[in-house]
């Protein structure tokens, strides 16, 4: 995202674009239940007792900001089950809370948009600090912190109460010309990473999120391109490095590096971020095609940590890629 996001922003014409309707797509049962129009489809566990509802395939959502295109994929079928509308304009990063709300950073609006679970349009709309949102990252409390990539005209994390549209705080440092991804850990700490003036890699630690003042260097060696960003629930940090398309995780307490994961990518495509599922034991990641604007980029499924070879593939995707989040979420 870091080399490709901002050029694509600036010729982004689709604000007020409504999508199709977000419908579960996916084979419905008899037993599938309505909630607000939404069919929500379940399945029946004996394990559970008769007739007991389990937690329905996990959805992968993907964000094309040139596009201006949100679409949820099923874990299950790899066909497009949800398509999320409303005021569109170069949605980026995507992030979704521990009740399966997803949030969407929309860079062409500056502004994020709140979808409850299970809705295709938005019912909250959060008013921007600055200009061109990349991500948003929700914290354990339902703090919401969001990155500005607004290199040279006040690169910052904007953070909001829980329910609240406008920030109560904005936090920047002379150390990030441009910020890109955020991530919180289980206590609330945030962390954002980015570049500085001259395009070197850092990522930066608020201590108690937005009841911080100030972001502090890690001074983390290692990384090209500073790309998607995690907190696992050890409290180690992954930090993916657009150009090798690598995942280096690193010392909770440290910048001390712990190992280097390689994930699969052909010559000339990209990683642009990444989603961990399933206990971390697996990984969405969002892989651009060269051409850009095109259908040539996919999401592929990788086992955690190993990281190759990838399990799934969901090919055709719209280019360049910017955002990937998973529902249920998989959160420290």
């Amino acid at each position: 995202m870091a080399n490709h996001i901002k050029g694509k922003l600036l010729t982004a014409s689709l604000a007020g674009i409504e999508l199709a309707p977000f419908l579960w797509l996916a084979a419905c049962s008899p037993d599938a239940v309505t909630r607000a129009g939404v069919v929500v489809p379940t399945q029946r566990s004996t394990a559970n007792g008769p007739g007991a509802p389990v937690q329905k395939t996990a959805i992968i959502f993907v964000s094309n900001a040139a596009g201006g295109q949100v679409v949820g994929y099923s874990e299950k079928t790899l066909k497009p089950v949800a398509y999320l509308g409303g005021p569109i304009s170069g949605p980026a990063g995507i992030s979704v809370d521990r009740a399966g709300n997803v949030y969407v950073a929309n860079s062409g609006a500056a502004d994020v948009l709140f979808y409850p679970a299970s809705s295709s349009l938005p019912t909250r709309i959060l008013n921007d600090s600055n200009w061109y949102p990349s991500d948003v990252c929700v914290s354990p409390t339902g703090e919401v912190a969001v990155t500005n990539d607004v290199g040279g005209v006040g690169a910052d994390i904007a953070f909001y109460r829980k329910g609240e549209i406008n920030s109560f705080k904005s936090i920047s440092s002379s150390v990030f010309f441009r910020m890109f991804y955020c991530a919180y850990d289980a206590v609330g700490n945030t962390y954002v990473d980015g570049q500085d003036y001259y395009g070197g890699a850092h990522v930066g630690f608020i201590a108690g999120g937005g009841a911080g003042n100030s972001i502090a260097d890690l001074n983390i060696d290692g990384i090209g391109l500073s790309a998607g960003l995690a907190v696992m629930r050890s409290g180690d940090i992954l930090v993916e490095d657009e150009s090798s398309s690598t995942i280096h995780e690193y010392q909770a307490d440290s910048n001390d590096q712990l190992r280097t994961i390689a994930l699969e990518a052909p010559s000339n495509y990209f990683i642009a971020t990444f989603a961990l599922m399933k206990g971390e034991k697996l990984l969405w990641a969002a892989v651009s095609g060269p051409a850009g604007n095109g259908n040539d980029g996919f999401a592929q499924k990788d086992p955690f940590p190993n990281g190759i070879p990838p399990i799934q593939t969901i090919t055709g995707l719209a280019t360049p890629l910017n955002g990937i989040a998973v529902t249920p979420a998989d959160l420290p």
